[in-house]
């Protein structure tokens, strides 16, 4: 009897040890499809913040303070490296949604694409030419590897994602060349190249125009699924980080121009990126209080 009914004791003796890597956080979390159970709802039917995503936030945290302390001189145009970093961290966030196979809606597979887009043409700038950099010592390296990683995790998103039709890829490119071509008439004068000032000018157009197709599809959305809300709220306090640096500094753009237009064109980009940034932010989050949240993963779902 005592081999067919074991006691409690013989069952603990025999039950294997817990593995490793189930006690700790790895790398490999950010990158791999996650099969294991959600985390509990709150009250409003939201997800609190997993490991992953706390991972992330403390990283991102601890990357600020030893910047900060150690490479940064203080100076105010740390500011744009932060953006910069905090775009990272959002990409890096959507990822692990996308990741963890769970309907992720409200969130425009056209504005990634222009996103891709204008971190191509500011890297060729700030990688190669000075000019667009920040004048603290982050703009040596730091501000650089802040963008490559961005652009690599958007690009960790876009290879996820289903591929769009021609119609809806020919209406990306379209965005993209209006972009150049408002570059095109307002770029200014920092760089002796002309094609740098081009190059800059146009990624801060695209950038912007990135938000219309975000716009249209928010404007006719009515749920949305919490999980990407940490996405949403890094992107629009990036654009906001951001815009408050260049639009302080924006006499800087009259070198060499009779009449500061480069300098009121690029703040008008900024502030509609600020407007649109933060409806995009409000409607989400008013989405997503609508959405139930299942506790079993459900399908990807991006909507262009």
């Amino acid at each position: 009897k005592s081999q067919i009914y074991p006691s409690a004791v013989a069952r603990r003796r025999a039950r294997p040890p817990p593995r490793l890597s189930s006690l700790f956080f790895t790398p490999s979390d950010l990158f791999l499809p996650h099969t294991k159970k959600t985390p509990a709802r709150s009250a409003m039917g939201k997800p609190s913040i997993g490991r992953t995503e706390a991972t992330i936030y403390c990283s991102f945290l601890l990357l600020c303070g030893v910047v900060y302390h150690f490479v940064s001189d203080g100076a105010y145009s740390g500011l744009v490296t932060l953006a910069s970093a905090m775009h990272c961290m959002a990409f890096a966030l959507l990822h692990v949604a996308i990741a963890r196979r769970r309907v992720v809606t409200g969130v425009s597979l056209a504005s990634l694409q222009m996103a891709a887009a204008a971190y191509v043409m500011r890297l060729t700038v700030t990688i190669f030419f000075s000019a667009y950099r920040p004048a603290d010592s982050t703009g040596n390296h730091v501000y650089q590897l802040m963008d490559v990683a961005g652009l690599g995790a958007l690009v960790l998103v876009l290879t996820g994602l289903p591929r769009s039709d021609f119609e809806k890829q020919t209406a990306v490119a379209w965005l993209v060349g209006a972009g150049v071509v408002m570059g095109a008439l307002t770029y200014a004068q920092l760089s002796w190249r002309w094609y740098v000032n081009l190059l800059w000018m146009a990624a801060l157009w695209v950038d912007t125009l990135s938000m219309l197709p975000q716009v249209r599809l928010t404007a006719r959305m009515e749920v949305a699924h919490g999980y990407a809300a940490h996405y949403v709220a890094c992107a629009t306090l990036a654009r906001i980080v951001g815009s408050v640096f260049w639009i302080s500094v924006y006499d800087e753009f009259s070198y060499e121009v009779s009449w500061n237009y480069p300098g009121y064109s690029a703040c008008f980009a900024f502030l509609v990126q600020v407007v649109l940034g933060s409806d995009f932010l409000v409607r989400y989050l008013i989405a997503a209080t609508k959405q139930v949240l299942e506790n079993d993963g459900g399908s990807l779902c991006f909507a262009v």
